[in-house]
């Protein structure tokens, strides 16, 4: 009885607590059309489970009612209904590929890739398995064999998306010149694509072609006037140049409003290094800390922020700051000396009492 109770289903997802807040907060309107999605979502359920019960054969449904199982946090019961899926239809690709999927979300990464590779021998044209086992192998570090699969995808079908992974893939292991070769691709098969001229940007500055950069920059912004991405790359450019450091400002702020929470952080450290080059100390210290509670392994960071109380006499916070750069950079040559720079200022001070 016990064990039943704490498992989740999706007839006990809505508390009396949570009906009566939304009540509460929300119109009547609002409150229909949550408890419509609610008994549309458990009507769903339960048609997924009778079909799976009645007609074993059935094995979208099977795949459905696994899916929900697994989003709902019961991933064993997902995948033993996924595996009665695929001895239902060993040969169906479909089914394979969310075998795939649910094994790769667990974590059996292994497991997930030999899906995939069995799914393509069914049929070597699927760029779907494709893309998906070269996310399963760069979840592995293992950059050739992703590539490979991006490249075979790409001989079977010029999609944007596939051009991004492989750009970023190409990004993100140093591969500039590569990397702003497939932005520009991309660029080729849809001019305004947000994503591809953001990373096409960024590639660009990889590669010091900073003037090609912020014209770039500055033409996707006629389009996206307020894409954080196109402002972030922006104030990175502008920040290396003393006399427009007031617009470098500006774009900082406006990269700010970036939904995820690494690109606020680039922003928030670009704005520091910048106000501190513009002699505002206390603001900059508050960038650089609101960088680092937005990303708390972020290393430049830490080194920034570091030196700035260095700079003020708060030696023993400077400290903590080097010293957790250091945990996150073993051997940092920079944080190293002004680590030694502190423990001689430490040994004058003793000294000197």
């Amino acid at each position: 009885m016990g064990g039943r109770r704490d498992q989740p289903t999706i007839l006990n997802t809505l508390t009396i607590a949570e009906y009566f807040e939304c009540s509460c907060k929300y119109p009547l309107v609002a409150i229909v059309k949550y408890w419509a999605n609610f008994f549309i979502s458990s009507c769903m359920y339960v048609r997924m489970y009778v079909c799976s019960r009645v007609n074993g054969e059935y094995h979208g449904s099977l795949m459905t009612l696994a899916t929900i199982l697994t989003d709902t946090g019961r991933g064993q019961e997902g995948l033993r209904l996924m595996e009665r899926a695929v001895g239902v239809a060993p040969s169906d690709t479909l089914v394979r590929n969310n075998m795939a999927a649910l094994l790769l979300r667990q974590g059996r990464v292994e497991e997930a890739i030999r899906e995939y590779q069995y799914s393509l021998s069914l049929d070597p044209t699927q760029t779907t398995a494709m893309n998906n086992l070269a996310r399963a192998y760069r979840s592995r570090g293992e950059n050739s064999n992703a590539e490979h699969w991006l490249l075979q995808s790409l001989g079977v079908s010029q999609d944007i998306d596939t051009l991004i992974s492989l750009g970023a893939l190409y990004f993100n292991t140093g591969r500039y010149p590569e990397a702003a070769q497939v932005f520009s691709r991309a660029l080729d098969l849809q001019p305004h694509h947000l994503e591809s001229q953001c990373s096409f940007v960024q590639s660009l500055i990889q590669l010091r072609q900073e003037e090609e950069a912020e014209a770039e920059a500055r033409a996707a912004l006629d389009r996206h006037s307020h894409a954080p991405c196109l402002h972030l790359s922006l104030a990175t450019l502008l920040s290396k140049n003393n006399s427009r450091l007031q617009e470098a400002v500006h774009h900082s702020k406006l990269a700010l409003e970036a939904e995820d929470v690494q690109s606020r952080a680039e922003a928030s450290l670009i704005l520091a290094v910048v106000l501190k080059d513009l002699g505002q100390l206390d603001k900059a210290e508050d960038s650089y800390r609101q960088a680092i509670a937005l990303s708390p392994n972020m290393l430049n960071a830490h080194m920034n922020l570091g030196a700035l109380l260095h700079i003020r006499k708060k030696y023993a916070e400077a400290r903590v700051y080097y010293e957790k750069a250091l945990s996150l950079h073993p051997g940092n040559r920079l944080v190293t000396e002004n680590l030694a720079k502190l423990n001689r200022v430490h040994k004058q001070g003793s000294s000197a009492l």
